[in-house]
């Protein structure tokens, strides 16, 4: 491990938990720019931002988003997952307690679930999938 980085396991994410219990379903992901994303699901809309090197949430009502965003549902790996329910949220935090990645599981245990995993890199949040059997945090 490199130093300063702890080596921890995702810890379920507060903020999360109703949308994960509900099993709510993600609708649509637009973008507000490299810095930007918002997951609108059936029951509220989660905003994430690049914050001091770290990941950003918070959760809101359906607001009108900005005329610029941009819709991400058919670009990769969003296509595979819209309309999926929201089945876990899981937030690694580094020492300083920033986020250094949110962990989402779309789509039930019987139906190949995916992992997203959001995460920040340089001045950009990066998206990327993987198979729930692929994943660390499911060891």
């Amino acid at each position: 491990a490199e130093a300063g980085l702890l080596q921890v396991s995702p810890l379920p994410e507060p903020q999360l938990a109703e949308l994960v219990h509900t099993g709510s379903r993600l609708l649509r992901v637009e973008s507000g720019g490299p810095r930007e994303l918002w997951l609108r699901f059936d029951r509220g809309q989660l905003s994430l931002s690049l914050e001091d090197g770290g990941l950003a949430l918070s959760l809101g009502g359906g607001a009108p988003l900005s005329p610029e965003a941009e819709l991400l549902d058919e670009t990769d790996p969003w296509w595979t997952v819209i309309g999926a329910p929201l089945q876990g949220a899981w937030s690694l935090l580094d020492a300083d307690r920033r986020r250094l990645a949110l962990e989402l599981q779309l789509r039930r245990e019987d139906e190949n679930p995916k992992i997203v995993v959001l995460e920040p890199q340089g001045a950009r949040i990066r998206t990327r999938a993987l198979a729930k059997s692929g994943w660390e945090g499911a060891n």
